[in-house]
């Protein structure tokens, strides 16, 4: 499926009318040529795999995603956490259920069609939840990509950086424990594949309590499913177990 070169950009919600300067996503400006250049091949890529009316989630190390990272994230010092591209969607998408609307999460849409992408300015998620609500499109857009991203802090992307690197153990693939590796297990693995990369996290990064390291995933972008998990995969550190039952003092690990 190709981008169709006729469908007009959404304008009002139906059955509602808004104040001029209401809705924070109608500042649009077109995408500059040479951002729309490498876009719309992606979308069109893209395009079979999406569907009429469906969406796909984008993580880390997807070649859209790298894109939206580039072009509009990395030089504003914006990490980019999550990704969502629809066909003809109806309403903004939401990051729920893939990402927890927290204090500090900002989005960011471009939709329209082949020669005509536009752009809306990064956004306070709690500026546009009422729109994730209840905005209706009156006409369709031919596809939709929403960015989510949270403002970059030296530290905290230095802490990122430093958790999410692992040297791999004797016979792992080293693919595994690059950054992508990580991050591709993390958000598309199995149950136990989630658990024994959380678990090797915490063991090598000095026995990090469950709310320090979900601060972390949560700041590279894993999804919250998987976090979800960081609980059951710090019971299963032997090595806490152990400090648990003979210390005086609660271990660090819940």
């Amino acid at each position: 499926m190709g981008i169709p070169a006729a469908i007009p950009l959404p304008d009002a919600p139906r059955g509602k009318s808004r104040a001029a300067g209401s809705n924070p996503f109608m500042d649009w400006q077109p995408l500059v040529d040479e951002q729309s250049d490498a876009i719309e091949p992606a979308l069109e890529a893209l395009g079979p795999k999406i569907g009429m009316g469906n969406k796909k989630v984008l993580h880390y190390g997807t070649g859209l995603f790298s894109l939206c990272a580039e072009y509009y994230c990395n030089h504003l010092h914006i990490n980019l956490v999550l990704v969502l591209v629809a066909a003809y969607p109806s309403k903004y998408l939401s990051p729920e259920p893939h990402l927890e609307i927290t204090a500090g999460l900002r989005m960011r849409v471009i939709m329209g069609m082949a020669k005509a992408l536009r752009i809306t300015p990064w956004t306070p998620i709690e500026e546009v939840a009422e729109l994730l609500r209840d905005f209706t499109m009156a006409r369709k857009p031919a596809y939709m990509i929403c960015m989510f991203g949270r403002a970059a802090t030296a530290d905290g992307a230095k802490e990122v950086d430093e958790v999410l690197s692992l040297p791999p153990n004797p016979g792992e693939d080293p693919a595994r424990h690059t950054l992508s590796g990580i991050l591709k297990v993390l958000s598309h693995g199995t149950k136990d594949d989630k658990v024994k990369m959380i678990l090797d996290l915490h063991r090598r990064h000095f026995h990090k309590s469950a709310e320090e390291l979900r601060n972390v995933l949560r700041r590279a972008g894993v999804p919250a499913n998987t976090l979800a998990l960081v609980e059951t995969a710090l019971a299963l550190c032997v090595d806490c177990r152990r400090w648990r039952a003979g210390a005086p003092q609660k271990s660090r690990c819940p």
